[in-house]
């Protein structure tokens, strides 16, 4: 996520104006947004200290703990 404020700059203030292909002259945003979406994807849903992992991993031993989950609720 280092990256991210460089390429909402390339998107932003260089690749913006030139439209939504990276192959358009002068290149399109798409290719650094794709890049920008994927490096989130990746802080968010890996084992680093920001990722959501453990936080979900918490959460559904809360579930368990306290016998709640919405199968047993729907179930009942």
């Amino acid at each position: 996520m280092l990256l991210a404020p460089t390429l909402i700059g390339a998107i932003a203030f260089v690749h913006g104006s030139h439209g939504w292909i990276y192959t358009s002259p002068g290149g399109g945003w798409e290719y650094l947004a794709v890049l920008l979406f994927i490096s989130a994807a990746v802080v968010l849903l890996g084992n680093g200290a920001l990722s959501l992992q453990d936080r979900l991993a918490g959460a559904s031993r809360r579930a368990r703990e306290t016998g709640w989950s919405a199968s047993a609720s729907v179930a009942q």
